[in-house]
């Protein structure tokens, strides 16, 4: 490696005798070496003391870079200037200062520079750089309207089409977003006139319209701009939307359907068939469209609006309808309309085709929690109890009460028509007999889980479990309600090893493989149980069995 102090000293004794070339020599060896933003620097000036402006400013744009690189901004922009003082015209460093200013905050400066740029690239016909010079100038100031039009203008003389047309179209949204209608409808038209296929302008136009009161001329532009966009899909849903206005069903039909054949599941498709059908009078062809969709608006937060729809509708699905409802009045807080759902509910169990006192009484129950002293309930409850017991009565003389056969029917009776505490009696009276042990126990394990008494119903499987002799499909079946009861009970790790023995016997055995892969997941990340306080703790819902 040359020793840069002896360069230098022999660089600065050929200047000194006026040999400019010889000491731009010596300089240029220490670039070759190790070059740096000074060096590069000095040797602009000497090619400039020479008179070669060229090689002079191509220097002083790498000493700049160097700067920049480096961090000295400072530095950078003096030499940019050095290079203007030089060549006034020289873009590369009209465009560097515009960036300079801009990363200094400076919007205006770099406006200034930037436009300059463009100006002399325009005049050069470098179109690329120009492009990109006017990129930066509307960056800085997106909602500048006049600049936005001058740049437009300039485009359009340049020969731009495409890009003068955008120029417009964003203008005619600005004035849009501001309600200027006029100006937007105006420069809506002018994107149009430079590209008569622009369907963003087309659809601009039609909103125009729509604003304007003018759905006719509204509902043309939209149509052309689905006719140029057959796949885009928010287009064709906005056209089949002002038909679906219109009430020209019909046709309304044909696009939605081009919608559902392009997004199968597209939500705001199946929302507007819905509508229309509702329009049309067709509620029961309108709810089968909403229910498809109702969690998924529930689950994305619209609950006024899943509410309205419930609403809606309650007279074509009573039931499904109100036991939504009363899900989303708790979760808003509302108790009130919960307790009037709740109840209107229970009275649809009782007077449905079917006559469903138990999920009545379940519904009533649920409503006294919010209402206790409800007189009205009280009686409601009443009325329901006086015909569990009336069934009561009718069993006892149907079946009779000589034998502990006699008491497990019964008990399975109770059960179904949701009477578990009687049925826990009966059973508990059955197991007696040596033969009605094992599905006496059984049942009274079932029972305990419906009542939610799971470290009972784990006692009585796991009895059930060591009477069982031989491993069929019984022992099989018991061992998962077994592993369910752990779950409930919340002892994960032994759900998950009893769910495992039931996997090893039979893989595809009810839900085991779902229990055992969500399982796993719990057992790996334990999650803490919130503390509630005391408010919560008295409001705290009760488990539905609706």
């Amino acid at each position: 490696m040359s020793d840069k102090a002896a360069i230098i000293k022999e660089a600065q004794k050929f200047l000194a005798r006026g040999q400019i070339d010889k000491a731009i020599a010596e300089w240029e060896k220490l670039i070759k070496e190790s070059p740096d933003a000074n060096t590069y620097n000095t040797v602009g000036d000497l090619y400039l003391k020479k008179g070669d402006k060229t090689l002079a400013v191509d220097s002083f744009h790498k000493a700049a870079r160097f700067f920049r690189d480096e961090g000295f901004s400072l530095k950078a922009l003096a030499i940019y200037k050095k290079i203007l003082n030089i060549d006034t015209s020289n873009t590369s460093a009209l465009y560097a200062l515009g960036e300079l200013s801009e990363e200094k905050g400076l919007t205006t400066d770099a406006t200034k520079y930037y436009l300059a740029s463009a100006d002399i690239l325009s005049k050069e016909g470098k179109k690329d750089e120009l492009l990109k010079a006017y990129d930066k100038i509307l960056s800085l100031s997106p909602s500048n309207i006049p600049l936005r039009n001058k740049v437009a203008e300039i485009f359009k003389k340049e020969g731009l089409q495409i890009e003068a047309a955008k120029e417009y179209l964003h203008i005619a949204r600005l004035y849009d977003e501001k309600d200027d209608v006029n100006n937007a409808e105006m420069y809506y038209k002018k994107s149009m006139d430079l590209q008569p296929n622009n369907n963003e302008a087309l659809f601009g136009l039609s909103s125009i319209y729509e604003k304007t009161g003018n759905p006719r001329q509204a509902q043309e532009y939209l149509k052309k701009a689905v006719e140029l966009a057959s796949s885009n899909t928010e287009l064709i849903l906005k056209y089949a939307e002002s038909l679906v206005k219109a009430k020209s069903f019909s046709e309304a039909m044909q696009y939605i359907s081009k919608i559902t054949e392009i997004e199968p599941s597209n939500t705001a498709a199946r929302k507007l068939l819905g509508e229309m059908y509702a329009e049309s009078g067709d509620k029961q062809k309108a709810w089968e469209e909403y229910k498809v969709i109702i969690d998924e608006i529930i689950f994305n937060g619209k609950l006024d609006e899943a509410i309205n729809i419930l609403t809606m509708f309650i007279d074509t699905e009573p039931v499904e309808t109100r036991k939504k409802l009363v899900a989303l009045y708790k979760q808003k807080n509302d108790y009130e309309s919960a307790f009037a759902e709740l109840v209107s509910l229970g009275d649809a169990f009782i007077f449905s085709e079917e006559r469903m006192p138990k999920e009545a009484l379940e519904c009533y129950k649920e409503a006294s929690e919010i209402h206790p002293d409800d007189n009205e309930l009280k009686e409601k409850i009443s009325d329901v109890l006086g015909k569990f017991e009336e069934f009561s009565k009718g069993l006892e003389k149907e079946i009779g009460t000589e034998d502990l056969e006699t008491h497990y029917n019964r008990g399975i009776a109770y059960k179904e028509k949701g009477l578990i505490d009687d049925a826990i009696k009966e059973f508990q009276t059955s197991k007696n007999d040596p033969e009605r042990l094992i599905p006496s126990v059984s049942m009274l394990g079932m029972c305990y889980m419906a009542k939610g008494l799971y470290p009972l119903a784990i006692d009585s499987f796991n009895s059930v479990m060591e009477k069982i002799g031989t491993k069929d499909e019984s022992y099989w079946g018991v061992k998962y309600e077994l592993a369910e009861a752990y779950e409930k009970n919340e002892n994960l790790k032994e759900a998950l090893r009893h769910y495992t023995e039931v996997y090893g016997w039979n893989s595809r055995f009810r839900n085991v493989a779902e229990k055992i892969n969500l399982l796993k997941v719990q057992v790996s990340k334990p999650a803490e149980k919130p503390a509630l306080t005391e408010k919560k703790k008295i409001k705290k819902e009760r488990v539905s069995y609706l």
